[in-house]
C-alpha cells in the first residue's frame, strides 16, 4: 500500500472505531500536545484541523450548556458530527497529501492550519456591527452554485474575487455567520494556494498537486449549503452576547 505510513493505517482504524462510538470518545484519540506535532511534522493537518475543533468544542460544549440553559446542545450536537464525520475525508486527504510532504511541501497544513489560535473563552461578549433584527443568511447555496461556476468557467482567481467580496459583506456583522466565515477562509487560502503548489510539484519532480487542491477546494464549496442552517441556529445566542462558534474557530472572526 504505497504511500500508507502505520501510523496512518492505525489512526485511520482508530477513527473508524470513534465514529462508532461517538464525539466523546476524540478526547482520547489524539491529545493537544500530538495535534501540534502534526503541525510542526508538516503531516496528517486536515486531521489536526478538524481534531482541534473537536477539542474545542468538546472542552467548551458543557460550558456554552450551562450558559444558555441547554440551548447551545444542538449547535455542538451538529458541529461534532460534522467534524466526526469529516475525520474520514481528512484521512483520505493526508494520505494522498504525504508525497509532496514528504519532499517538504507544506500542501494541506497551509490551506487549514491557521496562523491564528482559537480564541480564548469568553462567557459574554457583546455583538460588533451591525446587529440584525433577524437572521440574515450568507446564501450558502446559492454561493456555492456561483462558486462551482467561477472554478469551471474562469478559474481560481475569480474563486477568490467571489469569496473575498462575501467576506467583506459579512465583516459588516463580524459577530454573526461565524461559521461560514470559517469556511470561506479556507476557500481563499486553497485558491490562492493551488498554483503556488502546483509550480513547487513541479520544480520537485512530483506529480501535479492541481488534483489534490482542487479536491479539497470542491470539497469546502460543497459543503456550504448546509452552514447557514448551523449559524442560524447560532444568531440568537449570539446576538444575546454568547459568542459560540464564533470564538470557537481560528478563522472563524474577521481578521483585523
Amino acid at each position: 500500500m504505497a504511500g500508507y505510513s502505520c501510523k496512518n493505517i492505525i489512526l485511520g482504524a482508530l477513527t473508524l472505531v470513534a465514529l462508532l462510538q461517538g464525539p466523546s470518545s476524540y478526547a482520547n484519540l489524539i491529545t493537544a500536545d500530538e495535534i501540534r506535532q502534526d503541525r510542526r511534522n508538516n503531516q496528517d493537518c486536515f486531521q489536526a484541523h478538524l481534531l482541534e475543533a473537536i477539542h474545542t468544542n468538546m472542552e467548551r460544549k458543557e460550558l456554552y450548556k450551562d450558559l444558555t440553559k441547554g440551548k447551545s446542545k444542538k449547535i455542538t450536537h451538529m458541529l461534532l458530527l460534522a467534524e466526526r464525520f469529516g475525520l474520514v475525508m481528512a484521512y483520505y486527504f493526508d494520505v494522498r497529501s504525504r508525497p509532496f510532504q514528504k519532499k517538504g511541501m507544506t500542501i494541506m497544513c497551509d490551506e487549514l492550519i491557521s496562523t491564528r489560535p482559537v480564541p480564548p473563552f469568553q462567557a459574554y461578549a457583546a455583538p460588533r456591527g451591525l446587529v440584525p433584527d433577524k437572521f440574515m443568511p450568507a446564501n450558502g447555496r446559492a454561493l456555492a452554485k456561483q462558486l462551482k461556476k467561477a472554478l469551471k468557467e474562469k478559474g481560481l482567481e475569480e474563486v477568490g474575487r467571489i469569496t473575498q467580496a462575501k467576506l467583506a459583506e459579512l465583516a459588516l456583522r463580524p459577530s454573526f455567520n461565524c461559521l461560514i466565515r470559517n469556511d470561506l477562509n479556507t476557500i481563499v487560502n486553497t485558491a490562492r494556494l493551488t498554483n503556488q503548489h502546483i509550480e513547487e510539484s513541479k520544480r520537485l519532480g512530483l506529480k501535479s498537486s492541481e488534483s489534490l487542491s482542487l479536491a479539497l477546494l470542491n470539497r469546502v464549496i460543497a459543503i456550504l449549503p448546509m452552514v447557514d442552517s448551523i449559524d442560524e441556529d447560532a444568531f440568537p445566542l449570539q446576538k444575546a452576547g454568547v459568542p459560540i462558534i464564533c470564538q470557537d474557530f481560528p478563522e472563524a472572526s474577521p481578521k483585523l
